[in-house]
C-alpha cells in the first residue's frame, strides 16, 4: 500500500494523517514532504509515540469529530487509513 500512496501523492510541503495511529504511513512517506503531521484522538497511543522515533514527524491530539489543530490551508495531502 505503501507503494500507491507515495505514487499517488507524489511530493509536497505537507502531508496530515487522520488517526495516524502508529504512524507507520508517515514513516512511509519520509522525504517526500517537508512536514508530516499525525493526527490522533488516542492520548495513550501519543504518550507512547513520543518515547520513540518520529522520524522527523510531528504528532498532535485530536478529535477529528471536531475542529483540527492546523492552520486553513496548510497540508498538500490528508491521508486517513482505517478511521471510524
Amino acid at each position: 500500500m505503501e507503494t500507491k500512496l507515495k505514487a499517488f501523492l507524489g511530493e509536497g510541503s505537507c502531508v496530515v494523517d487522520l488517526g495516524c495511529g502508529s504512524g507507520h504511513l508517515l514513516h512511509a512517506l519520509a522525504g517526500r514532504f517537508n512536514q508530516r503531521i499525525g493526527l490522533d484522538v488516542s492520548r495513550t497511543r501519543l504518550d507512547t509515540l513520543a518515547d520513540g522515533n518520529t522520524d522527523g514527524w510531528e504528532f498532535r491530539e485530536a478529535d477529528l469529530n471536531g475542529s483540527f489543530p492546523l492552520a486553513d490551508a496548510s497540508a498538500d495531502a490528508v491521508i486517513a487509513n482505517q478511521v471510524i
